[in-house]
This record gives structure tokens, sequence and C-alpha cells, in this order.
């Protein structure tokens, strides 16, 4: 995934280079599982990236968003949520601290799509009594 979105962003113009320059890293709070998002302080702006329902409520209201969401959902799509904020008045202490009162900048949809035969390997599964359980 991380792949796909920096060379998505290299394919539109993004000098990631000058970018890293510009605004560079001061602190990193990764991914978790229970927060599903990470966050960036880059410069004197947060980025935040993560799943829509992780991220989204922690935005201001962005018409539209929830019906875009939905829609790319529909189409099996695996969406992330990417928005921001200043760092503003004081360094934020913690990743809930970071996570707030952002702006969503929008919605990334990547497709994620079967390796050929494995429709068929699921078949033969249930055919002989193995029940399928996809864990991701």
């Amino acid at each position: 995934m991380e792949a796909a979105l920096d060379v998505r962003a290299r394919r539109v113009g993004v000098d990631q280079d000058a970018d890293a320059n510009e605004r560079p890293e001061r602190h990193r709070f990764p991914f978790d599982a229970r927060r599903r998002r990470m966050s960036v302080v880059a410069g004197d702006t947060i980025l935040v990236k993560g799943a829509p329902d992780a991220v989204l409520p922690r935005c201001s209201a962005t018409a539209g968003a929830d019906d875009a969401l939905h829609e790319l959902a529909a189409r099996g799509l695996r969406v992330l949520a990417i928005a921001t904020r200043p760092v503003g008045g004081s360094f934020p202490l913690d990743a809930d601290d970071a996570e707030r009162d952002l702006e969503l900048l929008g919605l990334v949809a990547l497709e994620d799509p079967p390796r050929p035969g494995v429709g068929d390997a699921i078949a033969a599964c249930r055919r002989a009594g193995i029940r399928i359980a996809v864990v991701t």
C-alpha cells in the first residue's frame, strides 16, 4: 500500500525530496491497530492517514465525504482517509493530541484484486468442507 501511494504521488508530480526539505519530519506516531491510523508531524503540519471510520470523525464536516466513501467501498476498493492540520501553538504530546481537529484532504481508493486461482482454491476448500476465514 505504501508503495502504491508513493508511485501515485510521483505520477501526479509530487516532488517528495523538495517536500521533505521544506517540511522535515519532526515526529511520527506509527500505525496502531487499535487507532487504525498513523500520523506524522512534518514541519508545522500534522498529516494523518488511516481507515476512514477512524479518521473522518476527527475531521470537520466535509460535504460528500460519506457518499464518496460508500461508493468506493461498494466497488470493493480499499479506502484510506488522508487529513491534516497545523501543529498550532504546542507540539502534540501523543497521537490522540495530534490526530484531532483535522481537515480532510481526500480519500484514496486502492484495488487489491485476488491472485489468479484464488477462486478455484476457495471452491475446492468449500467442496472439501473447509470453512474459509480471511484475516488481513
